[in-house]
């Protein structure tokens, strides 16, 4: 029947099995001395626990001759436990409560020993189980690297070296990707907003004064074909080429402006794409135009020097 207990140190209360009774041993909170009282009863709040002695010894020569308790067993992390007979620590061993990393020490000692010292069997275990240990890591590497070798095998043999890169690149489609939200900073989309109304301006401008230049070539063109006048028709024809190039160059900049908002609106990178290629193209007809310009006056230029050149001859 277990024999409850108090500790006199910090006051708490316990159950010590009755094989304890008469014996000292270590509060489990505290780990104070405390003397199990050997009638079953708490122990006095202020007996001493030298009076209590002779009572214990008392109790002891009551029983019949037992195993001298007289092991003490300590773990890893320092928790002492003790004393105990000898038969009892080997029942704590064959229980797996005592492994290599415990110490053990025996009355009269010097000092303690590993609880394999006094146990060989225990190192064995260890061994034992290190060994088993090695061998499953081993044997799970090989596992592993095998699957990982079938995987890349199957991969290797999954990709058809004649595709091409966008066919065998797994990616969404443009309009379900979003744009980079470090490179488009805010200044960036600052500056964008800023340019929509100005380019949509240009852009109104672009088609209403390209709309009127056509107007006027296709009317001129008419004229010059009821008057079957050769030099009407090409005078008209030329006319229009400039027009045109205004409303080419005005949509250009209308479709910026729009893709523009349209992007500040879905974070699209297929809207900023467009976007851009629409600049793009507003700026190469811009160039091709105004190179065109230049060598036109060019030409005139030589023409002039060359006609001069032959005036002052004659």
């Amino acid at each position: 029947m277990p024999i409850e207990a108090k500790c006199q140190a910090c006051g708490v209360r316990f159950r010590a099995p009755d094989k304890y009774a008469g014996k000292r041993v270590k509060c489990p909170k505290c780990a104070a001395a405390i003397q199990i009282p050997a009638d079953g009863q708490e122990q006095a709040t202020d007996q001493p626990a030298a009076e209590q002695k002779p009572e214990a010894e008392t109790v002891q020569a009551q029983k019949p001759p037992a195993e001298k308790a007289e092991w003490h067993m300590q773990t890893e992390d320092g928790q002492e436990f003790g004393p105990v007979s000898k038969t009892e620590l080997d029942s704590w061993v064959r229980d797996g409560r005592i492994d290599g990393s415990c110490q053990v020490l025996k009355e009269g000692w010097d000092q303690w020993k590993w609880a394999e010292d006094v146990y060989p069997e225990l190192a064995e275990s260890d061994e034992e189980e290190e060994s088993e240990e090695d061998e499953a890591t081993m044997f799970a590497g090989i596992v592993a690297g095998g699957q990982e070798d079938e995987e890349e095998e199957e991969q290797e043999e999954e990709i058809n070296p004649f595709a091409s890169p966008q066919a065998t690149a797994e990616q969404a489609p443009p309009e379900a990707q979003p744009a980079d939200a470090e490179a488009i900073t805010p200044a960036i989309r600052q500056a964008l907003a800023q340019t929509k109304p100005w380019v949509t301006f240009l852009s109104f401008l672009g088609f209403f004064f390209g709309g009127l230049g056509a107007l006027a070539g296709l009317l001129m063109l008419a004229i010059a074909v009821f008057a079957l006048s050769i030099g009407g028709m090409i005078s008209g024809l030329m006319v229009l080429v400039g027009p045109a190039l205004y409303l080419a160059a005005a949509y250009y900049l209308f479709t910026y402006g729009r893709k523009i908002g349209a992007f500040l609106k879905s974070d699209a990178v297929v809207d900023f794409e467009q976007a851009m290629g629409a600049q793009k193209s507003f700026w190469k007809l811009a160039g091709m135009v105004t190179a065109s310009v230049l060598g036109i006056y060019l030409v005139l230029g030589l023409l002039l020097v060359v006609i001069g050149l032959a005036t002052a001859a004659t």
